[in-house]
């Protein structure tokens, strides 16, 4: 074990006493990423000094990858990303305003539609030119209170993935519908609660 792990290790001690302290390494003298971890339990509880010989050396090896049968998108489809996200506002032009003083963001129309309350716009958010990192999203009015900032996977085959979705212990909550010449979209729940959205862009979606 390299030297100013175990000196970091000392130093830390004395500012610890009395409590577990944990420290590991990942180096490239542990090939496969093997750890090397130093343990120390409470001095007071093995009634020793706090000094180096009250702790141990242990080696840990990563969990092995577990391939289950409903990894089937990443197989398939290799791995889906986040590339959008979308902001509910209950004033949009406000809402428009402090991301564009904050993070200078650009806003222009997508697209409007209606709803029972009257006929809306979705403004997509432009952060950053294309050479570089990160994603756009979009801007709606809030539908319903408390709906938080979500995020958008673009999928392959959106039917396909609701059905997947469903077999992990997740939930379709808007099922497959158009956005005209733009991608077929629904809405989904994860086994925890938590609301995202998928999308396969489709220029002849009606």
């Amino acid at each position: 074990m390299p030297t100013f792990v175990r000196e970091d290790f000392e130093k830390g001690l004395s500012r610890h006493a009395g409590l577990d302290r944990l420290h590991s390494l990942h180096s490239s003298d542990h090939p496969s990423h093997i750890c090397s971890v130093a343990i120390v339990r409470p001095t007071a509880l093995l009634g020793v000094e706090d000094s180096v010989s009250s702790f141990r050396w242990a080696t840990i090896r990563p969990p092995q990858t577990v391939r289950r049968p409903m990894e089937l998108a990443a197989v398939r489809w290799g791995m889906p990303r986040v590339n959008h996200f979308a902001i509910p506002a209950d004033v949009p032009d406000r809402a428009i305003n402090f991301y564009h003083e904050v993070f200078g963001w650009q806003f222009e129309v997508g697209w409007e539609y209606d709803t029972p309350q009257g006929r809306e716009k979705f403004w997509r958010v432009i952060t950053g030119d294309g050479a570089s990192t990160g994603i756009n999203g979009g801007l709606t009015r809030r539908e319903y209170p408390g709906q938080p900032i979500s995020v958008g996977i673009e999928v392959p085959a959106v039917d396909a993935c609701t059905d997947l979705v469903e077999k992990c212990g997740g939930k379709t909550l808007v099922g497959k519908v158009a956005l005209p010449g733009v991608a077929w979209f629904a809405v989904c729940q994860d086994s925890e609660g938590n609301t995202f959205a998928i999308f396969q862009p489709d220029p002849t979606a009606r």
